[in-house]
């Protein structure tokens, strides 16, 4: 019983200080590691409230799971906060920039295929493009022409699935990838094309023509959810809840500063939780 006190006690206090830390970070627009460490701070003190004479490693032990969950809703409070906000004028061009892109590389794809020349900005290149700039303007240009073609209905479901805008070939060149993989594993002696670095083709001419074959049959026998799989594979469902896609991005939010800023709040926790102190 005296844990769950301790546990509740210092989830409070760390809460307090999680609750600063997201409004922090959503309305100034920036996050403030030194505010995560007094969550730790926070939830040490919450515990050593309620544990009295207790002291040791059970109380300190506590206030590092309280400071633990209390720094998960802090960081991913912020970014629910931001998610559900009206995301403004300046978000919504960075996603239609962002969507029209996947339609610029399928351009580019036909582009290709149909032996065109795409005469690309100088240090920009099919495996790095994704912006207006990164485009050849004639390609950026007939990538708008059909973004604007696209219906209300179809950009919703786009928007939520952007790999869908993904073209066909691309996402097969996932398979060839795994053919040539497992082909390579087998111990067999297969040549890439003049010029192409090993597993980073773009479209078919990038892949020996038995592999490509052999990745086209495998396409073939694939259901539609298994195709859908490859799609997602490349680029993710959005999450219809604001919540659970704040959840799935925040590892990737994590930085040096980050782990750093945990830590001095763990440490804190502990010592204030279990009254350690320094000889």
């Amino acid at each position: 019983m005296n844990a769950i006190k301790w546990l509740i006690s210092g989830f409070i206090g760390g809460l307090v200080g999680a609750a600063a830390w997201a409004l922090i970070y959503h309305y100034a627009n920036f996050e403030l590691g030194i505010i995560a460490w007094g969550v730790g701070v926070l939830a040490g003190v919450g515990v050593r409230a309620t544990a009295g004479d207790s002291e040791g490693f059970a109380p300190g032990a506590i206030a590092v799971v309280a400071a633990l969950l209390a720094l998960g809703i802090g960081k991913v409070g912020g970014i629910y906060l931001d998610l559900s906000s009206d995301p403004g004028p300046e978000y919504r061009a960075q996603e239609r920039e962002y969507l029209t892109s996947i339609v610029a590389s399928e351009v580019v794809v036909e582009y290709h295929n149909k032996g065109k020349r795409v005469n690309w900005p100088d240090g920009s290149g099919m495996d790095t493009a994704s912006t207006s700039g990164d485009f050849p303007k004639d390609i950026w240009a007939e990538a708008n022409k059909r973004y604007k073609k696209i219906s209300e209905s179809d950009l919703e479901r786009y928007q939520k699935e952007p790999a869908l805008l993904v073209s066909q070939e691309y996402v097969i060149t996932y398979v060839a990838d795994e053919v040539m993989n497992e082909w390579e594993g087998e111990g067999r002696t297969i040549k890439w094309p003049d010029g192409v670095e090993p597993y980073t083709g773009q479209w078919s001419g990038d892949y020996p023509t038995e592999a490509w074959d052999e990745a086209l049959n495998r396409w073939d026998a694939m259901s539609s959810s298994e195709r859908l799989d490859y799609r997602h594979a490349i680029i993710p469902v959005i999450p219809d809840s604001n919540l659970l896609f704040a959840i799935e991005v925040v590892p990737y939010t994590f930085t040096f500063w980050d782990v750093l800023w945990f830590g001095l709040a763990l440490v804190s926790a502990y010592k204030l939780g279990s009254n350690e102190h320094d000889e």
